[in-house]
C-alpha cells in the first residue's frame, strides 16, 4: 500500500495545470499572437508541459520511495518490473495532458475554466484510486471506475508496483493507449472548434 500511494502520488504531483496557462492566455489576450505562430498550439504546450513533468517525476518518486524505503522496505516487486511501470506512469502522465488540454480549451468558450479542473480532480482523486485501491471499492462502484479513464490516471500504473505479470502490464498500457487515442481526439475537436470561434478578450 506504501509503494501503491509512492506512485499514484508521483504521477500527480508531478502533472501541471496546462488548463491555466491557456486559461491566462485567453484573458490577456496572448492567445491570439501564440496561435498566429507557426507551429501547432497543443504540441507547443506538450513539449512544456513535457518538460516540467520530466524533471518533477523523478525528484517526487525519489522522495517518494526514500520514505518508503524507511517505513515499508524494499517494494515488492523485481527490478525488472520497474520499467514497464515507468512507461506506464509517462502514459499516464500523457493522460493527464489530454484531459488538461481539453479542459484548457473550453476557456475559448468560458475564459475560466478552474470549475471543470476541480470537477476532473476530484473524480481522480476518487475513481481514480489516488488514495485507494479501486480493488478495495465497493464491488458496483469498482466495475463503474475502471470503465472510466480515471483508473488509467493513477490507479492503474501503481496497480503494477504491487501485483505484476505481463497479462497485467499488456492489458494496462493497451488501455491506456486506448483512452489517450480517444481523449486526444476530443481535445483535438474541441481545439478545432475553439479556433473558428475563438474570442479573446484583453491584450
Amino acid at each position: 500500500m506504501v509503494w501503491y500511494l509512492v506512485i499514484t502520488e508521483t504521477i500527480v504531483l508531478s502533472v501541471a495545470r496546462v488548463s491555466d496557462l491557456i486559461d491566462q492566455q485567453v484573458k490577456s489576450g496572448e492567445l491570439a499572437y501564440t496561435l498566429a505562430k507557426p507551429y501547432s498550439y497543443p504540441l507547443f504546450h506538450f513539449a512544456q508541459y513535457l518538460g516540467g513533468v520530466l524533471l518533477a517525476l523523478p525528484a517526487n518518486f525519489l522522495a517518494g520511495a526514500a520514505l518508503a524505503l524507511v517505513f515499508a522496505g524494499p517494494p515488492p516487486t523485481n527490478a525488472a518490473a520497474w520499467p514497464v511501470i515507468a512507461l506506464a506512469a509517462l502514459l499516464a502522465i500523457c493522460l493527464h495532458f489530454a484531459v488538461g488540454l481539453s479542459i484548457g480549451l473550453l476557456a475559448f468558450w468560458f475564459e475560466d475554466t478552474n470549475a471543470f479542473y476541480w470537477i476532473y480532480q476530484k473524480l481522480t482523486f476518487v475513481l481514480g484510486g489516488l488514495y485507494l485501491p479501486l480493488s478495495l471499492f465497493p464491488s458496483t462502484l469498482r466495475a463503474v471506475a475502471q470503465r472510466l479513464p480515471f483508473s488509467a490516471l493513477a490507479y492503474a500504473p501503481a496497480r503494477l508496483s504491487a501485483q505484476f505479470d505481463l497479462r497485467l502490464a499488456a492489458g494496462t498500457l493497451l488501455t491506456q493507449l486506448a483512452w489517450l487515442l480517444a481523449l486526444g481526439g476530443v481535445a483535438l475537436l474541441i481545439y478545432r472548434g475553439g479556433v473558428r470561434r475563438v474570442n479573446v478578450n484583453g491584450g
